[in-house]
């Protein structure tokens, strides 16, 4: 649910999509067989970020905040995992 605390302005969002294609850029950078032996859905950070760069102008805030607050958590655990092991 979106916090009625956020509610950003259009410098923000501008931020939040940024940082969400630098995500997907990132992660798509990571070699696959690197990849395939965590569990993971890969597939689902790079499609956030092609629709964030393609289909910018129909993100819902309220998508972002979800994102944010639901699934970045975890992603970024499984990062630092790889990070820790792979790198």
């Amino acid at each position: 649910m979106l916090s009625t605390a956020f509610w950003p302005t259009q410098r923000q969002s501008t931020l939040a999509f940024n940082q969400y294609t630098i995500i997907g850029e990132a992660t798509a950078s990571i070699d696959s067989s690197v990849l395939e032996k965590y569990d993971y859905p890969w597939y689902k950070v790079k499609s956030f970020r092609n629709f964030i760069l393609h289909e910018y102008h129909a993100v819902e805030m309220r998508v972002i905040w979800d994102t944010t607050t639901e699934i970045l958590p975890g992603l970024k655990e499984m990062m630092e995992e790889i990070l820790t092991k792979e790198f």
